[in-house]
């Protein structure tokens, strides 16, 4: 362990998160591992090894921040070290380095350090966040300061709307405590830890593992055990893909064909395209996922008028039953007050406006989702719309609203398709629905 004036003696685990040589590390599982001091820690060596480096820790919002990084910050780090600058939210220290506090608590928020350069960049509760905005984050990790190494670490714990991501990209590839090398040269590593392996916090408060061991199986299993092949919070449990996703195959002519599109002006556009069977099964079988051009510096970029042609080039010789659109594409905005939907239809693609029901829309999903009597589901998507696979089983619930999804997740396509799904499913309610005839007075029928 490297020395430094700071009390810290850090436990097994956290002695190998601060050892590891990858370039990207998570750390953490359970709740109480010790992850965020740890994580702490290691920006605070960073900072003090090297003269002049730039440190940035992270939170998805700002009073978590507070509450953990900053508030624990001000208690360990000596006045002889350096100075905290609550405006800028930045510790100065006496060699020159500094460590940021930063949050971005919308998708877009990472723009704003579009200009940013940190030889070390932290994410405290990493399943918080976006895929999207840690891999933006990457593009700032770089230094011209000598004897810096740059690199990303990350502590969290199993669950959170970055569950599945998180999983897929540093717990799957390959057993714990394993530097492994990604296809592009990065090197990557996870290092669990529970509360069992924190000894401090079990000696300080013997409660805290049957506080943990009173919660619900999955969250249990989660916090506690830190089992990441449980998905507390998840919104589409009955999401399977060896049920739900299938091979791509031509669409017969006689299938009722639909399209829907979730639009964002500082958020990702999002296009499905689906048919409908003579047994009301639908199968999701096109899907076009970028961005307003300008907003991101990953993606499709594209402005309103271009996505329409895209859309119309890509729906050739195709036609379809209803065109729906996320409601807010036909609010005026900027100086000509032009829509978006007017956009859209400029280069060749007409969208009507989607019914916006968000609690209806997810429950229609989840019906077409549930497996019926014959063992499949009504409910089927291509396995070349990878996006749609990849978000929509990483969606969780929204803390505050139960009933609904977490909109801080990628919700971008489920809305495409809740659009979608919504406009088949009413109209074969209302078209399954007798007519109600006036009586005639004269006959009584």
């Amino acid at each position: 362990m490297r020395s430094f004036t700071i009390d810290y003696t850090p436990t097994e685990k956290q002695a190998k998160f601060h050892s590891c040589p990858a370039d990207e590390v998570l750390f953490g599982g359970s709740a109480g591992g010790g992850k965020s001091m740890a994580l702490l820690m290691e920006a605070i060596v960073e900072a003090l090894e090297v003269p002049g480096n730039r440190c940035l820790l992270m939170r998805r919002t700002y009073p978590e921040l507070e509450k953990s990084l900053i508030h624990t910050s001000l208690q360990i780090i000596p006045k002889d070290l350096g100075r905290y600058n609550d405006g800028k939210k930045r510790w100065t220290f006496v060699n020159g380095s500094i460590i940021d506090f930063g949050y971005c608590e919308n998708e877009n928020d990472v723009t704003k350090y579009q200009s940013a350069e940190y030889g070390f960049i932290g994410f405290d509760e990493l399943t918080h966040f976006t895929e999207f905005q840690y891999t933006y984050m990457l593009s700032r990790l770089r230094s011209t300061v000598e004897g810096v190494w740059p690199r990303m670490r990350a502590a969290t714990n199993p669950g959170g709307i970055g569950h599945a991501w998180v999983k897929k990209y540093f717990i799957d590839p390959a057993p714990p405590e394993t530097v492994w090398t990604t296809d592009e040269g990065m090197t990557r590593c996870f290092i669990p830890a529970t509360v069992y392996d924190n000894p401090y916090l079990m000696e300080a408060d013997p409660g805290y593992i049957r506080r943990l061991e009173s919660l619900d199986e999955d969250s249990k299993r989660a916090l506690l055990y830190g089992d990441w092949d449980v998905f507390a919070g998840q919104a589409f449990k009955e999401f399977n893909r060896d049920l739900h996703v299938v091979k791509p195959f031509s669409i017969p002519k006689n299938w009722t064909r639909y399209r829907s599109l979730d639009w964002g002006y500082s958020k990702p556009f999002a296009v499905l395209w689906g048919a409908v069977d003579g047994d009301e099964n639908i199968y999701i079988y096109r899907e076009l996922y970028g961005c307003e051009k300008g907003r991101y510096d990953t993606g499709i970029k594209l402005d309103a008028k271009e996505v329409g042609k895209e859309i119309a080039k890509l729906s050739r010789f195709e036609k379809y039953r209803k065109s729906v659109a996320d409601p807010a594409c036909f609010s005026k905005h900027g100086y000509k007050g032009e829509t978006i939907a007017d956009l859209l239809k400029e280069g060749g693609a007409k969208f009507e406006r989607g019914y916006n029901d968000r609690i209806q829309g997810k429950n229609y999903i989840h019906e077409k989702l549930k497996i019926k009597d014959d063992g499949k589901p009504s409910l089927f998507i291509f396995e070349n719309c990878i996006h749609l696979i990849r978000t929509l089983p990483a969606l969780v619930y929204d803390k505050s609203r139960p009933e609904d999804v977490d909109t801080k997740g990628e919700d971008h396509l489920y809305d495409a398709l809740r659009y979608m799904v919504s406009a088949r499913m009413r109209h074969f309610t209302q078209k399954k629905s007798p007519v109600r005839r006036p009586i005639n007075p004269y006959t009584g029928r």
